[in-house]
């Protein structure tokens, strides 16, 4: 089985509003933080209710997705655009990879976690 560790999402999430708001504050520009809580609310809603579809995200994805389309959406709208293009197709190349070599069926959990990270690292290099 897979997991995503409480603590490991709390400390990202403390860590990521923490360098959004120092960011903002040195910065003078408080669109990020909208950006961020903007991106963060609606990537959390969109990864919670597919948590309560068969086959969906597990919830320390759902757990992870606020802080880290969050923090892509305070670098970037681009960033954003950038995170969500390599997190997704990603995870479907993954996916059709295991799936045709025999190693996952179309019923598989996949996580998304390792996907999500390097889209974030993808916007931020990106911004």
């Amino acid at each position: 089985m897979h997991r995503l560790p409480n603590a490991i999402n709390l400390a990202f999430a403390v860590a990521t509003v923490a360098a959004v708001i120092v960011a903002s504050a040195l910065d003078g520009d408080a669109t990020r933080l909208v950006r961020m809580v903007c991106a963060g609310a609606l990537f959390g809603l969109l990864f919670l209710l597919s948590n309560f579809v068969r086959g969906g995200f597990g919830m320390g994805d759902v757990k992870l997705a606020p802080s880290a389309f969050g923090m892509a959406a305070a670098a970037s709208l681009t960033g954003l655009g950038i995170m969500t293009i390599v997190t997704f197709v990603g995870a479907g190349l993954a996916a059709l990879i295991l799936v045709g070599l025999k190693r996952a069926t179309m019923s598989s959990a996949l996580p998304m976690g390792p996907w999500i990270i390097p889209g974030l690292v993808a916007a931020i290099a990106a911004s």
